[in-house]
């Protein structure tokens, strides 16, 4: 059957102020050419009040009833779902759902963004008022509100799959599809995340190491030790001296180097080709760098970072759920005390801003196999946060899955591989 790409041509609109921002103006909100039906759910956090902002895209809405609906659920924590509305649709590919799959598209924000607003901003609650359990039974308020009588399909990208995959376990009759799209099973993949890419101790690649060959084992150890070094010593000479010059202002931060190193250990299981080429590559940067710009950065070496002097940044709104539902159920409490890049500096301190951690071991994630309908994780094998090996973990662990890895994709593999994404989600939503 012939697609609607060739009309769903839409404008990149800008991200919107939340006070400019209502999910239920669908052309100012997601550039959409939907009818739309506006919902503004009750719900309470402890004793107050508060307002979920729900909106449901269709083609026509004398027969909106007739039709399934698919949820969408935006990442985060903390996102509206403005982020995944104009994301899908910078693309066509939320109104290809409502046009050509002829569903209903749900759009809600989650508590504490968008129009679901708590009563104070956000930074001045706790991490337990932004609770995966808490914001699932929010979920479930909207399911029950735009799909009273029909299970409803649900499509949650990044950390909204924690609040998917949980509401799929604990009401499977009241959902028809599962999608998990680069998405994160539970908080705790999350924190996983965050430890790969920011913890001194890499233990994710000591772990890869141990399936070479120990003298390949050794060079390659010593090779990222080298780079690594030096790059804590380009962090210093920012944080201490106040000094970025420009050649080390494009991408030669350690977080981009452990992006390089997640996506070639995920994609070089022989430990042969391309973990060895990102390490020359890396290598090769900072040989050519200009002297005066080596020596800047091999005089940190001498210099340490007083871990007295630094103060925990102040956070707002969206930023602060994020940190707060990643550090209190996602690391747990040895975990935030482990050195981050600078001497002295550990997870609880930096990372999390100061956090506490709900756990002393991370919850178990048999509750998985409570998922009983049809699921699809869609993953991309350039992804450095949700990795491909963790998305194969995870389909093992939930009955009735498939897993599809889009080749080049990343985070985000609808940005550059539309067509190929639309039909993924197409086959199966069409299937069930």
């Amino acid at each position: 059957m012939k697609t609607y790409w060739g009309f769903l041509v839409f404008a990149v609109l800008l991200s919107q102020n939340s006070w400019a921002y209502d999910p239920c103006d669908v052309k100012f909100a997601f550039n959409s050419l939907a009818e739309s039906q506006c919902y503004r759910i009750p719900q309470k956090n402890k004793n107050e009040e508060f307002i979920i902002s729900a909106v449901k895209l269709t083609k026509e809405l004398s027969k909106v009833e007739e039709k399934d609906n698919v949820i969408l659920i935006p990442g985060g924590p903390g996102t509206d779902a403005q982020a995944i509305g104009l994301s899908l649709n910078k693309k066509g590919i939320m109104d290809a759902m409502w046009a050509h799959m002829d569903m209903n598209v749900v759009l809600f924000d989650p508590r504490g963004t968008g129009k679901s607003l708590l009563k104070q901003s956000a930074e001045f609650y706790t991490p337990a008022d932004f609770s995966t359990d808490l914001q699932v039974d929010d979920l479930k308020k909207v399911v029950d509100a735009v799909s009273p009588k029909k299970p409803v399909y649900l499509l949650a990208h990044s950390a909204g799959g924690d609040l998917a995959a949980k509401y799929a376990a604990l009401f499977p009759d009241r959902v028809k599809g599962l999608v998990l799209y680069s998405a994160s099973i539970d908080t705790r993949e999350i924190g996983e995340s965050n430890l790969r890419l920011f913890a001194k101790d890499f233990s994710y690649w000591d772990e890869y190491l141990k399936t070479c060959p120990a003298p390949i084992a050794k060079n390659l150890k010593d090779q990222q030790a080298g780079i690594e070094f030096f790059l804590r010593n380009v962090l210093k000479l920012q944080r201490i001296k106040n000094i970025r010059p420009p050649r080390l202002q494009s991408r030669f931060y350690l977080k981009d180097f452990r992006v390089d190193m997640i996506m070639a250990i995920e994609n070089d299981p022989g430990c042969s080709s391309r973990v060895v080429e990102v390490l020359d590559l890396w290598q090769k940067r900072i040989t050519d760098l200009p002297v005066d710009v080596k020596e800047q950065v091999d005089q940190m070496t001498a210099i340490k970072f007083d871990p007295n002097n630094y103060s925990i940044p102040t956070l707002t709104r969206g930023t602060w759920i994020k940190t707060a539902v990643i550090c209190s159920e996602g690391i747990t409490h040895d975990e935030m005390n482990q050195e981050l890049w600078l001497e002295g500096v550990n997870f609880s301190q930096d990372t999390c801003f100061g956090v506490k951690a709900f756990f002393d071991v991370p919850p178990s994630r048999e509750w998985l196999g409570k998922i009983k309908g049809p699921t699809l994780l869609i993953g991309g094998k350039e992804d450095p946060f949700q990795v491909p090996s963790a998305v194969l973990r995870n389909s093992r662990s939930i009955p009735n899955s498939q897993v599809i890895l889009i080749e080049g994709g990343g985070h985000e593999s609808h940005q550059n591989h539309p067509l190929e994404f639309y039909k993924i989600m197409e086959k199966f939503l069409k299937s069930q």
